[in-house]
């Protein structure tokens, strides 16, 4: 893990992840499932052999 982002269901709100060989996803926290404590968590994104995550952003929506 490099990074730990608080998350809230607010609408607007996206996350950016971004691996070491380019492959870069971005999705709605709305799209992103919330599972209980007992659970083994989301995979939100699939990694090839060797690849990492080497960034990771929280972007929100201004309502201007």
């Amino acid at each position: 893990m490099i990074g730990v982002k608080s998350l809230s269901e607010t609408d607007g709100q996206e996350v950016i992840i971004i691996s070491s060989q380019g492959q870069t996803i971005r999705l709605g926290l709305k799209d992103i499932p919330a599972l209980g404590r007992a659970t083994q968590g989301v995979r939100i994104m699939r990694m090839n052999d060797g690849d990492e995550v080497v960034s990771l952003a929280l972007l929100i929506r201004s309502t201007k």
